[in-house]
Order: C-alpha cells, then sequence, then structure tokens
C-alpha cells in the first residue's frame, strides 16, 4: 500500500500520459556516496519502464562524498540523459525529485534494471576486462574509514575479521574459488586483508591500483571507485565487512537482490 502511495504522488496528471514531449526532469536533491547515489538510479529506471520514456534530464548535487557527477561514470542501455541547453523547452512529462540520503520504498521497482549499467569509461571497462573475474572469484568489499564506524561502531558486525575469512574459506571450499578481488577504502585496509587472505587461505588476490588520499574517505579517484563496483558484481560470490549500499548494488548489478544486512550473497 505505501509503494502504491508513493506512485501516486508522482503520477502526472492524465493530460500529460499522451503529450509530445516525452522527457522526465529527475533531480537529485541528496548529496551522499556512490551507492546512495544509486538508489535515484533505480527509480529512475523504474519510472522508464512504468511510463515507457526512454530520455531523462537529470540535476544532482556535488558534495565532498561524492564530488563528480554520476552520468559521466555509468552508462544505462536504453536511457538517454540530456543537460543544459539540451532540455528542450523546459516542459517536461513529469518531475521528479528524489533525496538518495532517504531513498524511496518504490526504487525498489527498478532493481531489476541495475543489471543495465555500464561502466562509461572505455579506460574502466578494459580495465575490468582485463582481470580474472567470474564465478571462481569471490568479492571482498572492505570498509573501515567512513561514518558508518565513526558514527555507529557498533554498526560493524562483531568478530569481522573472523566471519569474513570463515565466509572465504567456506565459498572456497564448496564452489573451488580461485581468486579474491579485493576493494577497500583505504591503503592501509587493503595491505591488510591481502596479507589476512594471503596467509589464511591458498586464493590469490587481486585488486585495482586505487590512489587514497588519508585526509578523504574512500578512494580519490572516480575511476578507481566503478573500477572496484563493477570489478564486484562480476566476481562468482560477494562478501562486505559492513552493510553497504555500494557492494548492495555491486550485487544487484550482477544480478543478486541482495539484502542489506546480508554478509555474503551468491551473484550466479
Amino acid at each position: 500500500m505505501r509503494a502504491l502511495t508513493e506512485i501516486a504522488k508522482i503520477l502526472p496528471p492524465l493530460t500529460q500520459f499522451f503529450g509530445s514531449n516525452r522527457v522526465i526532469h529527475f533531480k537529485e536533491v541528496g548529496t551522499t556516496g556512490f551507492g546512495d547515489r544509486l538508489r535515484g538510479i533505480s527509480l529512475l529506471m523504474f519510472l522508464s519502464r512504468l511510463y515507457k520514456v526512454d530520455c531523462f534530464y537529470y540535476e544532482e548535487k556535488s558534495s565532498d562524498a561524492f564530488p563528480w557527477n554520476i552520468t559521466d561514470l555509468i552508462e544505462i542501455k536504453g536511457i538517454r540523459f540530456i543537460q543544459g541547453e539540451d532540455s528542450a523547452d523546459g516542459s517536461f512529462f513529469l518531475k521528479v525529485n528524489h533525496n538518495s540520503a532517504k531513498g524511496t520504498i518504490i526504487k525498489k521497482f527498478g532493481y531489476e534494471g541495475m543489471k543495465k549499467i555500464k561502466p562509461k569509461s572505455p579506460v574502466v571497462k578494459t580495465k575490468i576486462d582485463s582481470m580474472p573475474l567470474g564465478a571462481h572469484c569471490i568479492g571482498v568489499h572492505i570498509r573501515t574509514t567512513d561514518s558508518i564506524h565513526a558514527n555507529s561502531p557498533s554498526h560493524a558486525p562483531k568478530d569481522v575479521t573472523g566471519r569474513m575469512l570463515e565466509a572465504i574459506n567456506n565459498l572456497s571450499t564448496l564452489n573451488g574459488c580461485s581468486h579474491v578481488y579485493l576493494a577497500c577504502d583505504s591503503l592501509e585496509a587493503r595491505n591488510i586483508w591481502s596479507d589476512i587472505i594471503t596467509a589464511n587461505t591458498d586464493l590469490r588476490v587481486i585488486h585495482n591500483s586505487a590512489s587514497y588520499n588519508s585526509d578523504r574517505l574512500r578512494q580519490t579517484n572516480s575511476d578507481d571507485m566503478i573500477t572496484d563496483f563493477f570489478a564486484l558484481s562480476k566476481c562468482g560470490f560477494l562478501l562486505r565487512s559492513v552493510p553497504s549500499e555500494f557492494s548492495r548494488f555491486a550485487a544487484l548489478t550482477g544480478g543478486l537482490k541482495m539484502k542489506y544486512n546480508q554478509l555474503e550473497g551468491d551473484l550466479r
């Protein structure tokens, strides 16, 4: 019922259903990171399917947490983004304001569309294609630096190292995995976890040569962030140290409806 109520709030007037300007103005008013931004993209894809619209005038705010334009980082099969002077005369079929920090219940109807998201950068595409990813690879997402720890340290699972190692070994034994793709938010975490996995398993550790800055959270290069995201989506399994929209949407992009608090997921 709540989903129907939210849909009703954004329905355009009946007279607009047959308008000639089939462009949706989608304004992202939230200023959170990439994972949360994908909440809005998921809703956008739901609206595209609901109204049979493939053209969007997309607006967003930059922030310290996300200083890039998401439409410069990803492309979506079957959807075209227009900006600035390309926004026609401003008389849109539908106008939607979305707050990525809060999301909306109807975003879940766009989850199936996440599989249509691809990296926009040819450099990122080439890098991902060159990696030994696939069903034999376990994607591991480690977060240690951002607000999920600073503001709510109890949110992280107890004995995260033990739980992660147990899950890695179980997946490796049951499925014959040979590689681990390690996506971390700091160089320290990447070095620590690379040593942990190497010392306790027979798996080969691979990772992107990401750039880090200790004064900022996570990677400071957009290509590094996008590489980690799509590399995780192409692994056979996904594990994460804490609940994260980044890794959850990576799972959805890879074909799994992973619950927010879920530790691991089979992407095949």
